[in-house]
């Protein structure tokens, strides 16, 4: 019952700079609680890929209810994260399920 309607996210981003995405998302069911999180499959040195959940929104959704979430992630680097460049992946998880994924690129 719960929808992604649109997903949209910078094509490429380069490291040192914030990374912009939105997405609207639609409560087609009943009331509801939605947990809505957001996933980076990060590109690793050696060429693996890591995931890393960030919290987006927690509230009550009404029925037909639609909202659009928006959000800014900073690349640069810190000293508990050094990001590389490659292709990455963004994905929307709402209530622990994954609606949508978008790719991008992060370059030096």
């Amino acid at each position: 019952g719960v929808k992604v309607c649109s997903f949209t996210c910078q094509p490429e981003v380069s490291i040192g700079n914030q990374f912009s995405f939105k997405a609207m998302i639609e409560n087609a069911k009943s009331p509801q609680p939605l947990r809505i999180e957001y996933a980076i499959h990060y590109q690793k040195k050696l060429g693996t890929r890591s995931k890393k959940v960030f919290h987006w929104s927690l509230a009550d959704w009404k029925s037909g209810q639609q909202k659009t979430l928006a959000k800014n992630q900073s690349f640069k680097d810190m000293t508990t994260r050094v990001h590389y460049p490659g292709k990455h992946t963004l994905e929307v998880i709402v209530n622990g399920e994954v609606l949508a994924s978008l790719n991008f690129h992060v370059k030096k």
